[in-house]
Order: C-alpha cells, then sequence, then structure tokens
C-alpha cells in the first residue's frame, strides 16, 4: 500500500497525515534502516521494526570507524562476525520455518550473542559501536519473531532504495536546481510507473499524443 509522497517534510509531519488518513494498521510493522526520527516517528508499541539487515552492518562498519581506535582489518573482521550472527538467523528461520519452539530457541540464542558482541565491542573501546548493538539487537530479530507468529515480513527495505536511487538520479543531477514542487512531480510520476503501471502507461500516452498534436499543428502553421 502506497501511502505517502512528499517533499521537504519532517518524519513526524508525515506520521500525522498517514494517522488522519487512518490507512495504516495500528500493528502494521515498520521495516527500515536505522534513522531515529523515523523510527521513533513511525513505530509505536503495538508497531514493530525491523531494522534492514544490510544498513545494521553498514551502520556497524561505520562506528567502528567513527570510534576510530581499531585498524582496518580488525574493523573488517568484526564486521565479518556481526554478518555471521545475523545471516546465520537468516538460515535458520528458512531451516525451522516449522518447528516454533525450536527456532525460537535460536532467536534467542542470537539476542545474546549480541550482548556477548556488544561487550566483546566495549572492552575493545568501540563507545558508538556498543552503543548502536545494544540499541538495535532486538529491532533485527523481529523478522523471525513473526515467523513464530506465521507472519512474514522482509529482512530488508531494498525495493523501495532502489526506488530512491532512481529519484536521487533523476533529481540530484549539478545542473539541475528543482523545485519543492518539481522534486514533488518527478516522485509523483516515478513511483505511479512502480505502484500502478496501468496508470502511468495511460498518462505517458496521453501526454504523448498531446505532444504529437501540438507538433502536427505547428508544422501546420508553418506550411
Amino acid at each position: 500500500m502506497f501511502l505517502s509522497c512528499s517533499v521537504n517534510k519532517s518524519w513526524d509531519e508525515l506520521n500525522k497525515e498517514i494517522n488522519e488518513l487512518n490507512v495504516l494498521k495500528s500493528d502494521a510493522i515498520l521495516v527500515s534502516y536505522g534513522k531515529p526520527e523515523l523510527k521513533n516517528s513511525l513505530s509505536t508499541a503495538e508497531r514493530k521494526y525491523q531494522l534492514n539487515f544490510i544498513h545494521f552492518i553498514r551502520d556497524i562498519r561505520y562506528k567502528l570507524w567513527s570510534d576510530n581506535n581499531l585498524d582496518l582489518d580488525t574493523r573488517k573482521n568484526i564486521k565479518k562476525y556481526a554478518e555471521e550472527i545475523i545471516y546465520k538467523l537468516k538460515n535458520q528461520t528458512l531451516k525451522y520455518t516449522e518447528n516454533k519452539e525450536t527456532l525460537k530457541k535460536k532467536i534467542n540464542k542470537v539476542v545474546d550473542k549480541l550482548k556477548e558482541f556488544s561487550k566483546y565491542l566495549h572492552e575493545l573501546g568501540c563507545k558508538k559501536t556498543v552503543k548502536f548493538v545494544k540499541k538495535h539487537s532486538n529491532h533485527i530479530v523481529t523478522f523471525a519473531i513473526l515467523i513464530t507468529e506465521e507472519k512474514n515480513i522482509p529482512r530488508n527495505s531494498n525495493i523501495i532504495e532502489r526506488l530512491m536511487d532512481e529519484i536521487q538520479k533523476r533529481c540530484k543531477h549539478n545542473w539541475m536546481h528543482c523545485t519543492t514542487q518539481g522534486q514533488e512531480s518527478i516522485l509523483n510520476l516515478i513511483l505511479t510507473r512502480y505502484t500502478n503501471p496501468q496508470n502511468y502507461t495511460e498518462f505517458k500516452n496521453k501526454k504523448h499524443k498531446q505532444h504529437t498534436n501540438k507538433n502536427h499543428n505547428i508544422k501546420k502553421i508553418y506550411n
């Protein structure tokens, strides 16, 4: 379901609009990267939150770098270990889909490993990384917990991020200086193409026909 489309609005404003329209269920699940403003505005006690797997690893890599007390090889090994923890859980959800009790034990084991991981990082003096891992150790396993409740959600937000990459390409050229209205028009056009191909095709054909007729009329005048 497509909920909102806007430019230069805060997450709080968007959340207010969504709530007023009453289009998002109270028990909806938010899957996103770890931007605090987004999580704090859209997730609630009823709305569970799944941190994007890929961004979890990227953020760990960045936090390790910003802690600035480990060499590159050590940081790479720590990042690899974090990947092993969470991607092992991904494989276990596939293996134990029908065995909910075993899967619950595997989830608890992953949370415990992340706690041990935090302690290890603390010993290394990586304060920023420790804070991040502690904050999100429960959010990275939401998808697995929901499988035990017969619910399936994605582990990442790749689909929408590919869409945003395309929007970025069209809005962030050095030679482009779009107004907010212009950016909203581009955004609406691209989102329509992704979410409603039929409407997009009809709109494109209509505009193409108008453009063709306009050129034809200009030729008539010059003839």
